[in-house]
């Protein structure tokens, strides 16, 4: 007989517009008072099933205090048994069980963050993958498609088997154009999944997928591919503290990108960052409104490309050592950026990064927070790497609660 907590929640009060709101704030005060409301579950039940202290419950419920620790938030979602995304968290290992819940059936949002996976499965232990079939163009086009959608919302370490498979399947699958093409576009996506799920440690492995997705975009006269592969490239010694060597990659990126606007916009975004991290502002602040000229006159889409200017800029400036003006940035990025994880945690990370350094502790620990619940979903290396600088940064205030509950939350991850 599988055993359930006495502070369950019923799925009809799971769906309550209160209980949701109260969930997607991680208000746990309200949440408590909201379930002996709605279910009748009583304090003291919430307490035993969540192993916290019963007067600790009622000063919840009546707005005194909150819950941060990492370890703590699973225990109440597993305590009221609250599927894991209901609160940024990968999914309980009670989910899937002969009682478990559907986190589709319960319509369920990712909290705090703003996004969904088109594969929910691959935020957590992937199921079977069956082998993609050698030659078959318009199937590898699907599941090339598919990975890259999910590139951004989902574990690069999980995405890695399969789209391994695909790589394998294209390599096997002869040298016409329009296969050359697709394994340019498959060899770019394995070095960026490298890349990532190394934590950015591993950029000889990548840059070997790289230097592979040259050579086929350049064998099948595919200019935007091979451009988005030479600056992929440089993105291994720019974010491994080798600005210069960044330079000299990116400037080849420069020279591939001709003729191709979207990418040479990009491209100046990122000799931007370069400049910064070498302290020199006037170039770094140059490349950045020449970027914005490129992509205005190519009619880049808004908001997609604001977001991402808005993103580098905010790097560019805590390269530079102006917090404030990084502070600018990245807040307008977070709200231009909601939909693509991966890079609003990249985003949140430094924007905590950036309210540390302005000497504000406990907006900065929120932050962080937010930004924690973007990367226990999609383990993303760069955003990992910046929420550990923040919590550097916040090590002065290290007493205070918020401050030393996300930072128990990270090492905690980061043990994990």
């Amino acid at each position: 007989m599988t055993f359930v907590p006495r502070a369950a929640l019923p799925d009809d009060v799971l769906r309550r517009p209160d209980v949701e709101d109260a969930l997607e704030k991680r208000d746990f005060g309200r949440l408590f008072f909201l379930a002996r409301q709605w279910a009748g579950i009583s304090y003291s039940a919430i307490a035993e099933s969540c192993e916290i202290k019963p007067e600790r419950v009622g000063s919840l419920a009546r707005g005194r205090g909150t819950i941060t620790s990492y370890a703590k938030i699973q225990q109440i979602a597993d305590g009221m048994r609250i599927p894991g995304r209901m609160l940024g968290l990968l999914p309980r290992h009670w989910e899937h069980g002969p009682t478990g819940r559907s986190t589709e059936t319960l319509g369920v949002k990712a909290s705090g963050t703003a996004f969904q996976s088109s594969a929910p499965s691959r935020a957590g232990v992937p199921e079977a993958i069956n082998a993609p079939a050698v030659g078959d163009a318009d199937g590898l086009l699907a599941d090339l498609d598919r990975l890259e959608r999910d590139y951004d919302v989902a574990s690069s370490a999980v995405l890695l088997g399969e789209a391994g498979l695909v790589h394998g399947a294209l390599r096997r699958s002869g040298s016409t154009h329009r296969f050359l093409r697709l394994r340019a576009r498959s060899a770019l996506l394995m070095g960026q999944l490298l890349w990532d799920a190394s934590h950015r440690r591993d950029g000889h492995a990548a840059t070997v997928f790289f230097h592979e997705a040259v050579l086929a975009a350049h064998e099948a006269r595919d200019q935007a591919t091979l451009a988005q592969a030479r600056l992929r490239t440089s993105f291994i010694p720019l974010y491994s503290g080798r600005p210069r060597d960044a330079l000299v990659e990116v400037k080849r990126a420069a020279n591939a990108a001709t003729g191709v606007p979207y990418v040479r916009a990009l491209v100046s975004l990122h000799v931007s960052e370069a400049y910064a991290r070498l302290g020199r502002r006037a170039e770094a602040e140059g490349h950045l409104v020449e970027a914005d000229r490129i992509a205005e006159q190519a009619a880049v889409p808004e908001p997609e490309w604001a977001g991402r200017v808005h993103r580098i800029a905010g790097s560019v400036y805590l390269a530079l050592g102006l917090p404030a003006q990084a502070q600018t940035h990245l807040e307008q990025a977070a709200l231009l950026q909601m939909g693509r994880a991966k890079s609003q945690g990249l985003v949140l990370a430094n924007l905590a990064l950036a309210l540390a350094r302005r000497q504000q502790p406990e907006e900065a620990a929120a932050t962080l927070g937010r930004a924690l619940d973007v990367v226990e979903v999609t383990h993303a290396g760069g955003a990992l790497s910046l929420t550990a600088d923040a919590a550097r940064a916040l090590a002065p205030w290290c007493d205070l609660g918020a401050v030393a509950d996300v930072r128990e939350r990270l090492f905690t991850l980061l043990a994990s």
